[in-house]
């Protein structure tokens, strides 16, 4: 059996950058591990809703400032009325975290979410659980990326 290597790892140093932005001596390393991956499984729960592509998590080398940067197709959503859904969101984080580490929540608008590939994988499985085909739901999401103003080869046939 060959050995499989992971894509994300090994598009790293060419076409993409780490989600995460840190280094740590090896006494902090699985700690600091376990709150990203603490502060991505939050962050997941809200992904459906609100159109979450990607997440970086930075830190300064003192390791008490975390800057969260968000990218979301539908910030209105994430933000919510007057911030009291960030507000909670930032309540949860600190809860999670140890409270000795200042966070700071950005959040950035994806100017093409038709182009995101996890964006159109959630719409192609929200029409599977509407019932709808599989053949049909993967070429609705087709048609409206490749009507999307930045889809670079028109002159893609597909089915």
């Amino acid at each position: 059996m060959g050995q499989k290597v992971h894509p994300l790892g090994f598009r790293l140093v060419t076409t993409q950058k780490h989600r995460s932005i840190w280094f740590a001596e090896f006494e902090n390393y699985s700690e600091l591990v376990r709150e990203d991956t603490l502060i991505r499984a939050v962050l997941a729960k809200k992904s459906k809703e609100t159109g979450i592509s990607k997440v970086e998590i930075k830190r300064n080398s003192d390791f008490n400032k975390i800057e969260i940067t968000i990218y979301t197709a539908r910030p209105g959503l994430f933000v919510g009325n007057s911030a009291n859904d960030l507000m909670n969101l930032y309540l949860n984080l600190k809860n999670i975290i140890s409270s000795k580490r200042n966070i700071v929540i950005n959040i950035s608008e994806i100017k093409t979410p038709d182009l995101q590939a996890e964006l159109i994988g959630d719409v192609i499985v929200e029409l599977l659980e509407k019932r709808i085909a599989f053949k049909k739901a993967v070429k609705k999401s087709y048609c409206t990326c490749s009507n999307s103003e930045n889809f670079r080869n028109k002159s893609t046939s597909f089915w």
